[in-house]
Order: C-alpha cells, then structure tokens, then sequence
C-alpha cells in the first residue's frame, strides 16, 4: 500500500479533530483541549498535503509562505491586546478568504476545464441556454 492513498482518510481524520476542536472551543473550561485538537488535526492535514506529489515537488515555495504566516500570527498574537483580538481574527480571516479568491482566479486562468463540469463524464456535455 503507497503512503499517498491514505492521505484521503487523514484529511478526513482531520476534518473529525477540527469539529471536534470547534466543540471544544464552546467553554471556558475546554478551550485548552479544543485548541490542541485542532492544532493536532492541523498537523496531520499539513503532513499529509506534502506526501502529496504535487506539493512535494513545490515545497521550496511551500515553506516559506508556512514560515512568513507563522511570524504575522506569532507577532500579531504577542503584541495585540485581548481586547483588540476579534479584530485581528476579522483580518485574518479577510486574508484568507482573499487567498481563496486569488487561487481560485488563478486556477481558472490556468486550468480552465477545471472550473467546468463539461470533462466530467458524469456531468454530460453542456447544455446551452
């Protein structure tokens, strides 16, 4: 058995901690577990992705994007006050839905059959209105 086909079920492992993290996250008393469950879910989903070939073969770029986002949130986390923290999340989260915008423009403008379902055989060909 290849190490890539198990790569399915780690992300869907992760997919479990991360609902299970969220849960945690609902009471003072569990926030600390919660938190760790993510991040170990995190982990996992992250050391599967670079199993995969595509983003092994990418990761002299991969790494350094991980190191620059580390500093932003490590810094971010030390130097902002409590009281300013729903902000800093509403700005990381615009980031990142910003991120998503970029790469699925890119994905787009680079692989236009895939943002069809017209290659899948499923899908049947396209109908025209």
């Amino acid at each position: 058995m290849d190490l890539r086909e198990l790569v399915p079920w780690v992300y869907f492992i992760a997919a479990i901690t991360f609902i299970y993290g969220l849960k945690g996250l609902s009471g003072p008393t569990t926030a600390q577990m919660g938190n760790r469950v993510a991040a170990a879910g995190m982990l996992a989903a992250v050391i599967a992705t670079f199993i995969e070939k595509q983003v092994a073969d990418a990761w002299i770029l991969v790494l350094p994007a991980i190191a620059i986002g580390t500093v932003i949130g490590f810094v971010g986390a030390r130097q902002v006050p409590m009281t300013a923290m729903p902000q800093m999340v509403a700005i990381f989260n615009g980031a990142g839905g910003g991120a998503a915008a970029l790469v699925s423009m890119l994905t787009k403008a680079l692989l236009p059959r895939a943002a069809s379902l017209s290659w899948c055989p499923r899908a049947g060909p396209r109908r025209s209105a």
